[in-house]
């Protein structure tokens, strides 16, 4: 019964308050590793989520739940060449980034941190030359978190 008087008083000391929800992802395995200038890069294997994750591994769309402050990462990894990805939000971008190695297969991160409203698209799509590995060692990964939640029209 103790148990139960500390959680209603838990409760209700939230009462009023504003409490960001449980919004996460992270995905990897891109379905192409030679994605076409203006692709979707579609990682196609959710590593960990919560349960409103947003993410869609068939469409490779994030679409936020929730108006509020999300982070995003990218973890590309390119084959002995280069690739240009862009982060986009609703088709525009908000992150564009080369990466090259003539030499080797190397991985780079790009990250972003950007206000969204309720059902807004972000996606990362190949803006040019996108030659990607994926192996045991190399990780292409896309990564969102919700920050902070905003009532209102959040921006």
């Amino acid at each position: 019964m103790e148990v139960i008087v500390y959680i209603l008083n838990s409760i209700d000391s939230f009462s009023g308050k504003t409490i960001t929800p449980l919004v996460y992802f992270t995905s990897r395995d891109v379905k192409d590793t030679s994605p076409s200038t203006g692709d979707v890069i579609v990682y196609q294997t959710i590593m960990s989520s919560s349960d409103v994750s947003g993410y869609d591994v068939t469409t490779g769309i994030f679409t936020a739940p929730v108006a509020g402050v999300y982070m995003f990462t990218v973890n590309t990894c390119v084959n002995a060449y280069y690739a240009t990805i862009a982060l986009t939000i609703n088709g525009d971008g908000i992150l564009k980034t080369t990466h090259r190695d003539d030499k080797y297969n190397s991985c780079y991160t790009a990250q972003s941190i950007v206000p969204l409203m309720p059902g807004d698209h972000v996606c990362v799509k190949c803006a040019g030359g996108c030659k990607l590995v994926t192996d045991t060692y190399r990780w292409n990964t896309f990564s969102g978190i919700l920050l902070h939640s905003e009532s209102g029209d959040g921006r």
